[in-house]
């Protein structure tokens, strides 16, 4: 099995309000590839603010009082983030509460494969989500994740239908417990409802003839990414904080 240097790839790490996490992936990852490029793309804590209304039982108005509530998290958009700003051949999508390990990273992460998708640790056959080894070019062709999906889930179906619309090469899923360590964080069960209602529309579009899902997919992805820089951190020589607004 041939290898390819720890200079071509780039780790892309979404992020937001997980800093336990960050510190301990960072650490041991230190340890497995202490030369690895790693570029966090941190999504700031704006706050959109709301005008809500309050009305008496005669509905007549009594008061408006505005009030902001934090935007949803946005997995794809920031990745596309990463994808731009990163300068290497592969880059690899990088979940932060999932750990690789030691083979796992020498195996995977460094295998040189003609796959344009390594699926390294994904939910099931239809995401290309968790840890997916890319090749930077592929995700152009692609035009990346849509930009469009807030909130935890789908962005990764979106992605390999994207993939399948193109016909790439994607590989097997090699989704194990022995390959990773999982960090515990709260439960997703409050969003299965909102899962299934992105999920209807990724497969809505896809269900639709190839040249209206190119059309839709050209139209939101890496080519119309819309951010704003607040800060960069260079934390190591190799690992870079990227905090935007989005």
């Amino acid at each position: 099995m041939r290898l390819v240097n720890e200079d071509k790839i780039t780790l892309l790490i979404p992020y937001r309000d997980r800093e336990a996490h960050l510190k301990e992936f960072l650490s041991k990852i230190s340890i497995i590839s202490p030369n690895v490029k790693i570029i966090i793309i941190e999504q700031s804590n704006s706050k959109n603010y709301h005008c809500r209304k309050d009305f008496n039982k005669r509905g007549v108005l009594i008061r408006s009082v505005y009030v902001y509530a934090p935007t949803d998290f946005n997995r794809g958009k920031l990745l596309n983030i990463g994808i731009l700003n990163s300068d290497t051949e592969y880059v690899i999508t990088q979940d932060v509460d999932i750990i690789p390990k030691v083979n796992t990273f020498n195996d995977l992460y460094l295998k040189d494969n003609n796959y344009e998708a390594l699926k390294i640790y994904s939910a099931n056959d239809l995401s290309l989500g968790g840890i997916v080894k890319f090749k930077k070019e592929s995700l152009v062709k692609a035009n990346g994740f849509s930009n469009e999906i807030w909130g935890w889930g789908m962005e990764d179906r979106d992605l390999h239908y994207r993939f399948k619309t193109n016909n790439m090469k994607v590989s097997k899923n090699h989704k194990s417990d022995n390959i990773v360590s999982l960090l515990r964080h709260p439960s997703n069960s409050k969003r299965r409802q909102k899962n299934r209602n992105r999920r209807d529309k990724a497969t809505q579009i896809f269900n639709r003839k190839r040249a209206k899902r190119l059309m839709i997919y050209n139209a939101d992805g890496l080519n119309n990414c819309h951010y704003e820089i607040l800060k960069e951190e260079n934390i190591t020589n190799t690992i870079k904080k990227i905090t935007v607004e989005i």
